[in-house]
């Protein structure tokens, strides 16, 4: 009674660190994202072209974002993951409240830079953290949790930057402390960078775990340690297992942010909504059926898991991205709001069911002494990839082949097809080297 009592208690504790780190996720997300709906008072106030607005947007987050997780991963196999996350929240709360100071564009670049540095920490060392609370066949579910916490933060900024686009309708100028008369854009940080000192607190909750299969005594003090030359000559290894997961769920993720990242827009420019119309009801899309998604998809998961299909992870996401193309296609075309709306659902749905599993296969075949090593390369391409590349891949189909802004529409149709033509096969050729790589993990 009193062992099952304290796995009970064990697996209790377990969530209740994914359910902190998810929530650290959230806050990660709704800073990063909260620029999307903010574009025009910023552009204004600061003069920027929409050149310069881009790069705000995506390059100068993921560029610093994408080149420092591997530093970062490389000290998360070797050091206290609870503490390099704590660091990490630190600083992008305090680079998200310092945007609010902006008062130029290479001060905001550099803020936007800071705060895509201090994220880097927190998948490597959460995706080895949470390999070890849960054993390998119920690792989708905790991790597509926290994979989900990203779409309810996506949805969460589209919401909170639909309400400040309202509200910069009617609210000019305001005076706080410290930082003297600011424009409501700039309040907007303050605003978001706040839950950031909740998640310091509640992660400083967490318990370093021992790491897998190394005794509790030792594991914190002597963790096992795989240089980035052992990373390598594994990931050779299993090469194919690897580039299935790499560039079949990068190239997926392309029409993830490129459709996060133009949905608005879209909206506006073919249906006439408005961004603050736009950010609710699309918001409200992302937040609920968006993070529906990933959930459902790491549940299923597991379910297949347990039953012995061991290539679940690539093969949920195969299924999910082939149902999800006539939606995908659909929505942009729809002839009305309300018709785009209806088939904008289940392309959320689908098109989120691949993100947790595809993260969750990574710890499955990999060894734990380089799990976030390989977790940061991993973000790496698929951030380079997906948010690097998906918008402006929109915008290069509007201008350069549509030749105008109110082609949009078929911009993200095109997408659509571009990249699950491309990235289902990959996946479907990678099922069997990824059962391969897995039946060498077991034994």
């Amino acid at each position: 009674m009193t062992e099952s009592g304290g796995a009970t208690r064990s697996h209790a504790y377990a969530w209740f660190v994914v359910l902190v780190l998810s929530f650290a996720n959230i806050v990660s997300f709704v800073d990063r994202l909260i620029m999307s709906l903010l574009v025009d008072p910023i552009k204004r106030d600061l003069m920027l072209s929409d050149t310069q607005v881009g790069w705000l947007l995506g390059m100068a987050f993921v560029l610093f974002y994408a080149a420092t997780a591997l530093p970062i991963a490389f000290l998360a196999d070797r050091t206290n993951r609870k503490r390099l996350i704590f660091v990490g929240v630190l600083l992008w709360t305090a680079a998200t409240a310092i945007c609010a100071s902006a008062r130029s564009f290479w001060t905001l670049f550099l803020c936007r830079m800071n705060v895509g540095i201090g994220e880097a920490a927190l998948s490597p060392a959460t995706m080895s953290i949470i390999a070890d609370y849960f054993p390998r066949d119920r690792l989708a579910r905790p991790v597509s949790v926290f994979s989900a916490a990203g779409y309810m933060g996506g949805g969460i900024a589209l919401l909170v930057g639909g309400a400040v686009v309202q509200m910069v309708k009617t609210v000019g100028e305001v005076t706080v402390p410290v930082l003297g008369t600011i424009q409501s854009w700039q309040l907007t940080f303050l605003i978001v960078a706040a839950p950031g000192v909740l998640v310091l607190a509640l992660v400083s909750l967490i318990r370093e775990p021992p790491r897998g299969g190394i005794a509790a005594s030792t594991a914190a003090s002597t963790p096992p340690r795989s240089s980035p030359a052992d990373v390598a000559r594994h990931m050779r290894a299993h090469w194919q297992a690897y580039a299935a997961i790499f560039a079949g769920f990068s190239i997926l993720a392309t029409l993830g942010y490129g459709t996060f990242m133009w949905v608005p827009t879209f909206f506006r420019r073919v249906h006439g909504w408005d961004y603050a119309q736009a950010g609710y009801v699309y918001g409200l899309i992302v937040l609920v059926f968006g993070t529906g998604g990933v959930l459902a998809g790491g549940w299923i998961t597991d379910r297949l898991l347990r039953r012995g299909v061991r290539d679940a992870n690539l093969r949920v996401a195969l299924v999910s991205a082939l149902v999800l193309l006539p939606f995908a296609v659909g929505f942009p075309l729809a002839p009305s709001g309300t018709l785009a709306v209806a088939l904008l659902i289940p392309a959320s749905l689908l098109g989120s069911m691949p993100f947790g599993v595809g993260l969750a296969a990574l710890p499955v075949i990999t060894p734990n002494s380089m799990r976030a090593q390989v977790t940061a390369l991993y973000l790496f391409v698929a951030n380079v990839v997906s948010l690097g590349f998906g918008p402006v891949l929109v915008a290069l189909f509007t201008d350069r082949v549509f030749g105008s802004e109110a082609a949009v529409h078929y911009s993200l149709a095109s997408v659509a097809v571009l990249a699950v033509g491309l990235g289902a096969p990959i996946l479907a050729l990678g099922l069997r080297p990824f059962r391969a790589a897995v039946d060498v993990a077991s034994t």
